[in-house]
């Protein structure tokens, strides 16, 4: 890439043709801009038919301005709407090569940029998320191991604890996690990460989850079901 900036887009998603022109726009308006998103669609990819989006609590028009400590309460930026400059990821660097998989490069990559670089926003959909069984994201293990990876090589745990925005948030990465490994019959490793949640956010559902995991796995399928 050797333009002025850089425009991400999955082989599975779309711009509509004003994305560009109005994200340039926003650029044109603050040179301490160093990225600049936009509203997203979603589409189902094999009807065509718009979904809702994959988390209706995500609030991308709110990453605007400084918001590194919003970012790192969760990502709700689609790596297709996304125009970087490329001065500012000559500054702070590319995408880093040791994430394995496709997992959250992209959400690595945004934390670091706003370290040092405003972000900027367009609120007109000009970006379509297509959604489809092959995508990354449903493989959730993976996609949560990495993110507590990033997450802890950020600030560590006891810098996240002393936050009682951020100790929610590991809280519940941690959870997440322990169900999913538990989906995948990884049952000592999902008992752990029960058990990190709880210390680091004791009350009556993360104490009870820690301790139902210690029940027999049937048992537990049949309480579950």
């Amino acid at each position: 890439a050797t333009g002025d900036f850089i425009a991400f887009l999955d082989q599975d998603d779309w711009w509509l043709p004003s994305k560009i022109q109005r994200q340039l726009e926003v650029f044109k308006s603050n040179d301490n801009i160093g990225l600049v998103h936009t509203a997203v669609t979603h589409m189902d990819g094999e009807t065509g038919k718009t979904l809702p989006p994959l988390n209706p609590n995500a609030k991308p028009a709110e990453m605007q301005g400084d918001c590194f400590k919003q970012l790192l309460l969760g990502n709700p930026l689609y790596n297709s709407s996304v125009v970087v400059r490329s001065s500012t990821i000559a500054d702070i660097g590319r995408c880093d090569p040791n994430l394995a998989g496709n997992t959250v490069a992209d959400y690595e990559l945004w934390l670091r940029i706003a370290t040092k670089y405003q972000f900027g926003f367009v609120e007109t959909e000009e970006t379509c998320y297509r959604m489809h069984p092959e995508q990354g994201i449903w493989d959730r293990r993976a996609m949560l191991q990495a993110e507590l990876a990033v997450l802890l090589n950020i600030k560590n745990e006891t810098a996240w604890k002393a936050d009682p925005k951020l100790r929610l948030r590991l809280a519940q990465l941690y959870d997440e996690l322990a169900v999913n490994l538990y989906d995948f019959d990884e049952f000592d490793q999902a008992r752990h990460y029960f058990k990190k949640a709880f210390d680091v956010c004791s009350n009556t559902r993360t104490g009870f989850r820690w301790l139902a995991s210690k029940l027999p796995p049937k048992l537990i399928g049949m309480l579950r079901n």
